[in-house]
């Protein structure tokens, strides 16, 4: 993980601060100056808990997801983080009350910007900011509800085909088996099977470290 400061300003932090109405432009360029760069490298984790608060996360460039793990192991993805869009890294940032441990894994190499926790109480006052923050989380709560919704209620090919549509690049899904089968919260066994019978119907073909996508409109349709 590489990280320095004097950030380059992208346009989607800009109106966020914008969009602040700050009136004290000192607190401004303090928060212009607290934004730290960090790179962080294809399946570096952050893990967080309620005992450290790292801050407001940008994704400038890449992916990440957001997953709990089990008592068991299993793996449950929460959401995803896309390029130009935030995260809280543990809502204990603001709300003290409030317990949420997860874990970040960057999907690709991807450049960030951070927002420290310092900041973020000195803005907690700032009604702005709080609209912003309760629709940030209630964003994130549904996203969670909707995604253990798919896990826990949905046929494995179902939410094989959903991972796919959002996550393959040129028709293909650059992933393990075992990895796949983590984003799923599926066995790598159960996994296999299903893209053995996908292969014979001709929707994808197996390779090694690659699912490539033959029929997007059959991938469309499994249920």
């Amino acid at each position: 993980m590489n990280s320095n400061r004097g950030l380059e300003m992208h346009s989607f932090i800009a109106h966020w601060i914008d969009s602040l109405m700050l009136k004290d432009l000192d607190l401004k360029q303090h928060i212009l100056k607290a934004l730290v760069n960090k790179n962080f490298i294809n399946k570096e984790r952050l893990y967080i808990d309620t005992q450290m608060c790292k801050g407001l996360l940008f994704i400038l460039d890449g992916k990440a997801r957001i997953f709990s793990l089990s008592k068991q192991g299993r793996e449950i993805d929460l959401f995803y983080l896309d390029a130009g869009e935030c995260c809280i890294l543990s809502a204990n940032c603001v709300y003290n009350s409030v317990e949420m441990d997860i874990i970040l894994e960057f999907m690709q190499d991807t450049k960030t910007a951070i927002l420290p926790s310092s900041i973020l109480h000195i803005l907690k006052d700032n009604i702005i900011f709080q609209n912003f923050l309760t629709h940030l989380l209630t964003k994130r709560l549904s996203q969670t509800i909707t995604t253990l919704n798919i896990t826990n209620f949905k046929s494995l090919s179902y939410k094989f085909s959903q991972f796919a549509l959002k996550n393959m690049q040129n028709n293909s899904l650059y992933i393990t088996h075992q990895e796949l089968s983590n984003h799923l919260g599926s066995t790598r066994e159960s996994l296999t099977r299903l893209l053995k019978k996908l292969e014979k119907q001709g929707i994808v073909k197996n390779l090694r470290k690659e699912i490539k996508i033959q029929d997007i409109d059959a991938l469309k349709n499994l249920n």
